[in-house]
């Protein structure tokens, strides 16, 4: 049970009552103004935009993913996904709070993300598989080798075939750019050994230089006088993001020599290699005229000698 908080009888005119799956909540209006633009709440203002910027990216992904996602019905899907990208974004180390994006964040927080909260993919379906995307070719492959299904997977009661589903998301989430593909096995069924090894591929874009996801999902089924019905409404199926990879981004890498300084600009691409060399000469900064003034002491005049030597070496070389 929890805490019990007594409300103030006097003031029961100003509490809302708002009904929840776990209870009500009370909400007591104030009259008290709050100025949200002070200094003071200039982190409650970046972390409602991040808030607000993740979850508009959550809802796009959705939107992006509902043909897939309509196979493996889930209402919490869409708070959860928010939870993730809010947790990529923070990693963010480009941009400064409040301007951070899920698009320079840390994208394998998506890794094993669950369509379907009641059915985890790791615990349904227990056979082995592995995932390899040619970025040139725009090809992925997802490879699963013979197992026995009634040894490595848990279906639901009724369930006689099920089927294998595989999907490709290519995302930028800056534009807002997303494309999925997805192919499907026919139904096979649960109590035969498959013997051969079951080879999904997708073909996207070649050199997508986007975020790159591959699924990986089991669909339940039940077979009466060949025709198809869901097990259970497909609440049982489950699906899992296996691979995440991230986009190619450009480094660039900067060597300074000392006394003529050559800065080596080295771009990394996927296709190329280019090198620029720049010499330049090293010059010393300038001492400014209003702090070239003699002070008292004998450090002082030291410093005042420096800055004079420094001024002159500074007019030869301009020379």
């Amino acid at each position: 049970m929890g805490k019990v908080i007594h409300l103030n009888t006097k003031k029961l005119e100003r509490v809302s009552f708002y009904p929840t799956k776990n209870g009500f909540i009370t909400y007591t209006t104030s009259r008290k103004t709050i100025n949200w633009e002070d200094s003071k709440y200039d982190r409650i203002r970046a972390h409602r935009q991040e808030f607000g910027r993740a979850a508009q990216t959550a809802a796009d992904m959705q939107f992006a993913l509902k043909d897939v996602a309509a196979l493996f019905p889930d209402n919490t899907m869409y708070r959860r996904l928010s939870s993730q990208l809010l947790l990529a974004l923070k990693n963010d180390t480009t941009h400064e709070r409040g301007n951070r994006t899920v698009e320079d964040g840390d994208i394998q927080t998506l890794a094993n993300f669950e369509f379907n909260q009641n059915a985890y993919f790791r615990r349904t379906c227990m056979a082995k598989h592995s995932v390899h995307l040619d970025r040139q070719q725009g090809l992925a492959t997802l490879t699963i080798p013979a197992f026995d299904p009634s040894d490595r997977i848990r279906a639901p009661k009724h369930t006689t075939h099920f089927k294998m589903v595989m999907s490709l998301h290519a995302i930028n989430f800056d534009t807002n750019d997303m494309d999925s593909t997805a192919v499907i096995t026919q139904a096979l069924p649960i109590n035969t050994p498959i013997t051969n090894d079951l080879i999904l591929q997708v073909q996207g874009k070649p050199y997508d230089p986007r975020h790159m996801f591959v699924s990986i999902g089991i669909v339940f089924i039940e077979m009466v006088n060949e025709r198809e019905y869901k097990v259970r409404g497909g609440y049982q199926n489950a699906m899992t993001m296996t691979a995440v990879y991230a986009k190619q981004a450009t480094t660039k890498e900067t060597t300074i020599v000392t006394g003529e300084k050559v800065v080596e600009e080295v771009i990394h691409t996927s296709n190329k290699k280019v090198q620029i060399e720049h010499p330049e000469r090293l010059i010393p900064p300038v001492f400014p005229q209003n702090k070239l003034r003699k002070k008292q002491g004998v450090f002082g005049q030291q410093r005042y000698n420096r800055a004079i030597n420094r001024q002159r070496y500074v007019e030869t070389l301009q020379c």
